[in-house]
């Protein structure tokens, strides 16, 4: 184990389970057997990508407040609210104008890839699935408590979005690393019109994705229609 996966272990002190060079199948199945699991035990398994980076964010955001307190201060977050400010802050910065863009056909993503290495393939040579202690999927940013930082929000904001989008979509956070966010969707929008509204309001929650990646708010939402994984990241 290396050392850096190893602090996270201890500073987090949850019930894990180790994957060394393993393959994306194995560590896939594994989750979902854990996510049926937990469902009985009162856990959500989640998938970790160690490294220095997450745990530097960990000690400093749970040295700032606990994973009762961030839980607590979300309560206070309306993430409607959330959206709407940011959105007027975006307006008033002309770099943050998104454009609109056309509607597409897309194929949808079925597939988690924030814990594979963009440079093999494969998943990372270690790989962790902590069982968090909770009956409440949106919890899970606040016990692997990243954010905060590269306009990434901080962890009781990912909380309070994350509650928001699980009651309207089950979109459940499933991968963390130092700087994504991965989540895994049960009722993901079926129109163009439900997607275009999701598509900003990711827009707002991360503005890379279109930035950075799909380039216009109509094609984040032709990606997003019957798409089952959502993923976030920041640089």
């Amino acid at each position: 184990m290396k050392k850096s996966t190893e602090d996270i272990v201890n500073i987090l002190n949850y019930k894990y389970e180790i994957f060394e060079g393993s393959i994306r199948e194995i560590i896939e199945n594994r989750y979902a057997e854990l996510y049926k699991e937990g469902k009985k035990s009162n856990f959500y398994p989640v998938i970790v990508v160690p490294s220095d980076v997450l745990y530097d964010a960990l000690t400093v955001n749970l040295e700032l407040s606990s994973v009762k307190e961030l839980i607590e201060y979300s309560r206070d977050i309306d993430a409607e609210k959330f959206f709407k400010a940011k959105r007027s802050y975006y307006d008033y910065m002309q770099d943050y104008q998104v454009p609109l863009g056309e509607f597409s056909l897309e194929t949808a993503n079925d597939y988690l890839n924030e814990y594979i290495d963009s440079d093999t393939s494969h998943p990372f040579d270690e790989i962790l699935i902590f069982k968090i202690p909770t009956r409440k999927p949106w919890e899970i940013p606040g016990y692997i408590p990243m954010g905060g930082y590269n306009e990434c929000p901080t962890p009781d904001s990912q909380i309070a979005v994350s509650e928001y989008w699980y009651r309207k979509y089950k979109a459940v956070p499933t991968v963390i690393t130092a700087n994504s966010v991965e989540f895994m969707v049960e009722i993901p929008p079926q129109n163009f019109q439900e997607a275009e509204k999701l598509a900003y309001e990711q827009y707002l929650f991360c503005n890379e994705i279109v930035s950075n990646d799909a380039g216009s708010l109509r094609k984040l939402a032709s990606l997003l229609k019957d798409s089952t994984v959502w993923s976030f990241w920041w640089e």
